[in-house]
């Protein structure tokens, strides 16, 4: 992976694994959101990272550290037919997908990395819940990477 396109590399990733991605600050993510019809089981991924090149003798960057968050989020469900919204109550966001989306974002984190050579620094997760004018529950992740 060049230096600084990790966008265009979790992009290319979402395209070949039929997953939303949106990318930017909240006012982009949610504009984007809103205008896109979700799948049952259509898995979101949202990414807000700022890149800090380290720079060796000569100039040279030595490595780059991007910093943000991510979020992987689910808004509808096949198999018990239930959606995200502000009616659920927390176990049932948990039972019907929290659970699930935790350790579906290690998956796709750890194979972004491994297949672009990144070092996962750090991954804070916490619960997201109904975000966005859709609602959608997401697991976020504070993220380090490190190329």
């Amino acid at each position: 992976m060049e230096y600084f396109a990790l966008y265009d590399t979790v992009r290319t990733y979402c395209e070949t694994n039929n997953i939303k991605f949106l990318a930017g600050d909240a006012f982009y993510i949610n504009a984007e959101a809103s205008n896109f019809d979700y799948e049952d089981d259509q898995l979101v991924l949202t990414m807000d990272v700022a890149a800090k090149p380290t720079f060796s003798i000569g100039n040279k960057i030595s490595d780059v550290t991007y910093t943000g968050l991510v979020m992987l989020g689910r808004k509808f469900e096949t198999l018990d037919n239930t959606t995200a919204s502000l009616d659920e109550k927390f176990m049932q966001k948990y039972d019907n997908r929290l659970k699930d989306l935790a350790q579906l974002l290690i998956v796709h984190i750890t194979t972004i990395a491994c297949a672009n050579e990144l070092e996962i620094g750090a991954l804070d997760m916490r619960y997201a819940l109904n975000k966005f004018d859709t609602n959608i529950d997401f697991i976020a992740g504070t993220i380090s990477l490190i190329q």
